[in-house]
Order: C-alpha cells, then sequence, then structure tokens
C-alpha cells in the first residue's frame, strides 16, 4: 500500500506540473504542444487508476482467500 500511495502521489505531483507547464505556454501554445500535454495528462492518469485497481483486485482476493 506505501508503494502505490508513494506511486499515486508523484503521480499527482506530475500532473501538477504539467498543469503549470500548460498554464505558461497561455493562448500561444501551439496545437501539437497542447496535444501532447493532454495525451500525456491522459495516459498518467488512466495508469494511476489501473495501478489502483489493480491493488484494489489483489486486496479482494487476499481478504476473500480460504483460510486454514
Amino acid at each position: 500500500k506505501a508503494k502505490l500511495d508513494t506511486y499515486l502521489s508523484s503521480s499527482e505531483t506530475f500532473l501538477a506540473c504539467l498543469k503549470r507547464d500548460e498554464a505558461s505556454f497561455g493562448e500561444n501554445m501551439d496545437a501539437d504542444k497542447k496535444s501532447a500535454i493532454i495525451s500525456t495528462y491522459n495516459t498518467v492518469v488512466d495508469e494511476m487508476y489501473l495501478a489502483a485497481n489493480e491493488f484494489n483486485v489483489a486486496m479482494r482476493k487476499f481478504n476473500h482467500r480460504e483460510k486454514p
């Protein structure tokens, strides 16, 4: 759980940096740069959800295992 929390926290920090990067360009950002930022942002969010979901599935399996 600690590793997942660290990963999610680091990912949130990265996403905040992406938002600041996007904001720093203002209206002067070209379409390719904007598309790249949006794509990267969406990929990171998808990976965060996937990691959390995989952890939750593993925890459910662990909690519902047959106990000796």
